[in-house]
């Protein structure tokens, strides 16, 4: 009976305990939503420091440092929601740490992360979206159109792919 209870114990904190990284994340979320960019980042750390295993907190976090435009702690957080994610928070997490690269004006490296990227995720719309937008930025245009186009064979309905495409096609 004895082992029962602790048993039970168990259970009932380790539940409470993934609720409360939860509940982090989420009420995270809504403060990035208001764009209240620092108060996000601070719910994720306290969710880390409950449960430094959790990717999405990372990922959170490093979407959060990425909106408010600091790179570096956005570098750090997404490198670590990549190493512990499952596959579709590996994979936003990529496309974030293609984005941080690229708005860090590195446009080269941040062509070649994404080249490997779209080996690893060939049907990633997200993914193929914003590698064209670097390609585009390095003039790189019949391999942007190509990427856009490849993202709308994804997820047809995608509305950035489609105004990307329009755009390279206008000039």
């Amino acid at each position: 009976m004895k082992a029962l209870t602790i048993v039970l114990l168990c259970f009932v904190f380790s539940a409470s305990y993934g609720q409360n990284t939860a509940s982090l994340i989420e009420e995270g979320i809504r403060f990035h939503d208001r764009g209240e960019y620092d108060k996000a980042i601070g719910k994720y750390l306290e969710a880390i420091s409950l449960n430094p295993l959790s990717a999405e907190a990372y990922y959170e976090a490093a979407f959060s440092y990425h909106s408010k435009n600091d790179y570096e702690n956005g570098l750090k957080m997404v490198n670590k929601a990549i190493e512990l994610g499952s596959d579709q928070t590996k994979i936003m997490a990529t496309v974030v740490k293609g984005s941080i690269i690229d708005d860090m004006g590195d446009n080269k490296e941040a062509a070649r992360f994404y080249e490997k990227a779209v080996k690893e995720y060939p049907n990633e719309y997200l993914l193929l979206f914003n590698y064209g937008i670097t390609l585009s930025r390095l003039e790189r245009y019949p391999e942007s159109e190509k990427a856009y186009i490849s993202a709308l064979t994804n997820k047809f309905n995608h509305p950035g792919s489609h105004l990307q495409l329009g755009n390279l096609n206008a000039c």
